[in-house]
């Protein structure tokens, strides 16, 4: 399957990664939030870029944040406030997760967040 795809990738120290990196719409985001959410217990993170693709982009970024936040994953915003939360910037966010407890990370955003370079900088180790 094509990279940044919905897909599972082993990382350090036994934790997993969803990379659905390549673009986000609101349905796209929730049906990533169900997956990672089905993942084994323990500590979900959701590191998000911006939805560009989305016509009301206010209502869709609220939509994901509260959807998330029903099913217990902490969200970690990529370069934008959109989710009401602070806008991380990629070193922040990289830092976080890289000593954080967590065992499932989805990264997930539209084409323009790249939000690839997460995934990318996890998996130096």
């Amino acid at each position: 399957s094509e990279t940044g795809r919905l897909m599972w990738i082993n990382a350090p120290g036994g934790r997993r990664v969803l990379d659905d990196s390549y673009n986000a719409n609101t349905a796209s985001m929730l049906a990533a939030l169900e997956v990672l959410a089905s993942a084994e217990a323990g500590r979900k993170v959701a590191v998000l870029g911006k939805m560009s693709e989305v016509t009301d982009a206010a209502e869709a970024h609220a939509t994901v944040k509260n959807r998330a936040h029903e099913l217990g994953i902490e969200v970690l915003a990529l370069e934008t406030s959109a989710y009401g939360t602070d806008a991380m910037t990629l070193d922040e966010v990289v830092d976080v997760v890289a000593n954080g407890e967590w065992c499932a990370l989805l990264v997930k955003g539209s084409r323009a967040a790249e939000c690839e370079r997460v995934v990318r900088r996890l998996l130096q180790g």
